[in-house]
């Protein structure tokens, strides 16, 4: 776990998780929802809340030899952002950083997106939310990836919204079908959460970052 000092003196808490000194790329992902991740020490454990998060819960999916990966609070704050941004170029200089949320949580990712620039490659939202239908994309100069269940239930989260917003914006859109669509259509653990398809997923998240 890394703990970090914002500007205002107030705490910056991400959890590294990478198997390579020297990862190609790193991905910063956040949870949707209420966006608290709040890694942290306890009694010599590393403790973290949302863990069930499609973000979060795929982490160990998303590592490998080439892949690294960062956990942190959701936010639309640039410089606590930031402050994660250029710790990772420090220990990593040649890595190349993405953003990923999901949900709620995309609209922090839509948002960073555009304030950091080129600190940053490039950003993926996941069961993005409909209204990020007005967000200016084409003001944005990093890759923008849309990915999106056909049958997300979730009614703000509508797959057309997605289908919409790849189209106006020349967005590249994975659309992801079957798996589980059980339970609360807002919840993770169903199509909104890419339940029984969580590796076929961030396989094609993977691979497209792999493009750029």
């Amino acid at each position: 776990m890394v703990v970090l000092a914002a500007e205002d003196g107030t705490r910056i808490s991400y959890l590294l998780i990478t198997k390579s000194a020297a990862p190609k790329y790193t991905v910063i992902g956040f949870p949707g929802g209420g966006g608290v991740f709040n890694a942290r020490e306890e009694n010599g454990e590393i403790r973290f809340a949302s863990g069930g998060n499609f973000v979060v819960r795929t982490r160990d999916m998303m590592v490998d030899d080439e892949f690294a990966m960062a956990l942190t609070d959701a936010t639309s704050i640039t410089e606590r952002m930031s402050r994660i941004v250029a710790d990772l170029k420090q220990r990593f200089p040649a890595t190349r950083i993405y953003l990923m949320s999901t949900s709620l949580g995309t609209i922090d990712s839509a948002n960073l997106s555009l304030s950091l620039g080129n600190q940053i490659s490039g950003a993926i939202h996941t069961s993005s939310m409909s209204r990020l239908a007005a967000f200016p994309f084409d003001k944005t100069v990093v890759r923008q990836l849309l990915v999106h269940h056909l049958n997300d239930g979730c009614h703000v989260t509508s797959y057309g919204a997605a289908k919409y917003t790849a189209e106006k914006y020349g967005i590249k859109l994975i659309t992801i079908t079957g798996g589980i669509g059980l339970g609360d259509p807002c919840e993770p653990f169903g199509h909104h959460g890419y339940a029984g398809k969580e590796r076929e997923t961030i396989d094609a998240i993977k691979a497209w970052i792999r493009e750029g």
